[in-house]
């Protein structure tokens, strides 16, 4: 079953939903820092807040946020996307749960890896396809390349730094199990792959409604990424415990994450197609992500060699630096490439405009010999085109037109509709249709004869190109019924219309006798998109009309809630 679309108007008005939103962030963050900073730090009740307030957060707004997601219409790689971004905050959250309730049982810190872990470990692995399913600009192969690269080498410069300062440390810390090593660094790696995500998240996005709210989602990543950071070194250290101000960093950042994935869900709905990279101007800052690590990396690997007791992260430290140099120079090589290629391509376009211009010499020389002949005959022929202009006119009258009443003919009609019908279609704009018949005219032949009907149609003609405006369409559709084309107008102003043409018909004084007509009106894509069922709309709302005294006009949208009522 197909999840039915939620629009803006249907959410709320964003900006008041997401100041609502974001004062519960802070206020719940606010209380938390107030009890971590004031509250003693010490007792089973300072870590039970804790581990409730960090829970509560995440756990809240990753729901909130999933329901959201789940009810608005999105393609099936978006909405999966932000889902899986989802499950980061809410698993924070379950294990946030499962480790108070370990350490509320234990009365001690639980032992790591914990069962919490069981929880965090795969619901954070889940966050990095998620960034890439809703990373979808449509750039060349090249741009995609060159981002790629960028983003390994930012990589591979931080996991220099992270070898030295945290994950070699972790790894080569021989007191530990291999498990509790493993587990410790999968925390400080995941944290590198969140950042080449939000790298590539940030630079591929190429729809210009999600590059605000792309921004704040991987700011709120940074905040995630900070706090996990942080505990990977005071883990090291040994100086982590719970119920310290570093407990703040988790909650703010997963339910921001969470506010985030809210805003880019309303910025995806409608929002146009992604532009291609090769259409746009990249920014200069963008250029010198490659180098900007460098002279910091190369300082780093100074620091390690001078230092005696770093004798262990010096081959990480080297070979993450090689690899950082070699991404650089491959990086250079496809830039060379590239330029090589462009140049190539502006040598051949040089070729081809010399020949071009070479061709266009003769051609004019030749132009120019063909020009003294053209002028000979240049005279007959304006008049020739002249004299068929004039048939031509007069042919489209005769093709366009009803000979009687001067209107458009029943085929203009058809095919104007077409068109119109597609125009207000395509730029989500109404169209109204007015079916219009003279009540009894068969009996007002009958009575006064064909000449006397005919100037009563030709009346009727001329009130209505009074009551119409200059893009309003009024035709002939066939013996007393006429048809109106109302691009633009939508139920209420065409049934206001259509009152007008039924008061100035019915207030006119007709030589014979006084005239009424009825009218049915429908409105695309209210009542009907295609022609033909328009058409049969108006049709219906006409013939309630008639049914229901004549001198009046129907709407068809009340003919159909007439009906449903009826059937109720």
């Amino acid at each position: 079953m197909q999840t039915p679309a939620l629009t803006l108007a249907q959410s709320g008005t964003p900006r008041r939903g997401l100041s609502r939103e974001l004062g519960s962030i802070l206020l719940l963050n606010g209380a938390l820092a107030l009890w971590l900073l004031f509250h003693q730090k010490t007792g089973a009740l300072h870590k039970a807040v804790d581990n409730f307030l960090q829970l509560l957060g995440p756990l809240g707004m990753a729901i909130w946020a999933s329901r959201r997601v789940w009810k608005t219409a999105l393609p099936r790689r978006s909405q999966l996307g932000l889902q899986l971004l989802l499950l980061g905050g809410g698993g924070f959250g379950l294990g946030t749960l499962i480790w108070g309730t370990q350490e509320a049982l234990l009365k001690a810190t639980p032992p790591f890896p914990s069962v919490a872990d069981v929880i965090w470990i795969p619901s954070l692995l889940a966050v990095l396809p998620g960034i890439f399913l809703i990373a979808g600009e449509r750039s060349s192969a090249v741009a995609r390349i060159r981002v790629i690269l960028d983003s390994l080498t930012t990589l591979s410069a931080l996991i220099t730094f992270s070898w030295y300062y945290i994950l070699g440390p972790t790894l080569l810390n021989s007191k530990e199990s291999l498990q509790t090593r493993l587990a410790s660094a999968f925390y400080p790696a995941f944290d590198l792959l969140l950042v080449f995500s939000v790298l590539l998240l940030a630079l591929l996005q190429g729809r210009a409604r999600l590059q605000l709210p792309t921004l704040k989602l991987a700011w709120s990543f940074v905040i995630v990424i900070v706090a996990d950071t942080s505990f990977s070194y005071q883990s090291l250290l040994g100086t982590y415990q719970t119920g310290g101000i570093l407990d703040l960093g988790w909650p703010l950042g997963w339910m921001l994450v969470a506010l985030s994935i809210d805003r880019l869900r309303e910025s995806m709905i409608g929002t146009e197609a992604p532009q291609t990279s090769q259409n746009k101007r990249q920014p200069f800052w963008r250029f010198l992500i490659p180098y900007l690590l460098l002279p910091a990396i190369g300082m780093l690997v100074i620091s390690a060699a001078r230092n005696p007791g770093d004798e262990k992260l010096e081959p990480g430290i080297f070979f993450c630096s090689l690899v950082t140099i070699l991404l650089v120079v491959l990086r250079q090589v496809i830039a060379l490439l590239e330029n090589r290629q462009l140049y190539e391509k502006v040598l051949e376009s040089k070729l081809a405009l010399e020949q071009e211009h070479a061709v266009s010499r003769a051609v004019s020389q030749q132009l120019q010999e063909s020009n003294a002949q053209l002028v000979a005959t240049q005279t007959e022929l304006l008049n020739n085109n002249m004299a068929l202009a004039e048939a031509n006119v007069r042919l489209a009258a005769l093709a366009t037109t009803d000979g009687m009443t001067g209107l458009a003919n029943h085929r203009t009609f058809q095919e104007q509709l077409r068109l119109e019908l597609g125009q207000t279609a395509a730029a989500h704009e109404p169209c109204a249709l007015l079916l219009i018949d003279v009540d009894h005219f068969k009996s007002f032949n009958d009575t006064f004869g064909h000449p006397a009907g005919d100037l009563v149609l030709c009346t009727v003609s001329g009130l209505l190109r009074q009551a119409l405006s200059a893009s309003h369409l009024a035709a002939r559709y066939g013996g007393e019924e006429f048809a109106v084309l109302l691009p633009g107008l939508d139920a209420t102003e065409a049934a206001a219309l259509a009152e007008d043409v039924r008061a100035r018909i019915a207030d006119h004084a007709f030589p014979q006798r006084r005239i009424t007509v009825s009218i049915g009106i429908a409105v695309s894509p209210d009542d009907a998109m295609s022609p033909e069922d328009l058409i049969l709309a108006a049709d219906q709302a006409l013939y309630h009309s008639k049914s229901s005294g004549r001198n009046q006009a129907t709407l068809a949208r009340d003919v159909c809630s007439l009906r449903t009522l009826f059937a109720a």
